[in-house]
């Protein structure tokens, strides 16, 4: 994700924080703050796990992230999952992992993707 598209979902939270403190001020619905607030809930969530993202695509380690964010470690793969950056890299079950991390570090840093090349296979003596 780049910083311009970060910057948009950041000014998307502040609209619909902006449009709840309206609410709030015009005597607010409690129903339709619950809206506003959920709806800036999932800009910033998805904010927050592009940042997570690019903190481990820059070499910080999951618990480090995790430490930051004020969230347990094991919380962290499968929100690195939904980024942008590692959607191409979970695993299985929908989480990014230590393999899947190296991996995507590795691409990210070289710009081109491991290959697997296998071996050549003889046919045996002749």
């Amino acid at each position: 994700m780049s910083k311009d598209q970060l910057t948009a979902q950041v000014d998307e939270a502040l609209e619909h924080l902006r449009q709840t403190k309206d609410a709030i001020g015009r005597g607010f619905d409690a129903l339709q703050l619950l809206g506003h607030l959920r709806a800036a809930q999932e800009r910033v969530d998805a904010a927050v796990e592009e940042a997570m993202a690019a903190s481990v695509l820059a070499g910080h380690s999951v618990r480090s992230v995790a430490e930051v964010t004020g969230l347990a470690p094991g919380s962290i793969p499968p929100r690195l999952a939904r980024a942008q950056p590692f959607a191409g890299y979970t695993d299985p079950r929908g989480r990014v992992g230590a393999p899947e991390i190296a991996r995507a570090r590795h691409d990210h840093t070289t710009g081109t993707p491991l290959t697997f090349v296998p071996r050549r296979r003889s046919d045996g003596p002749t």
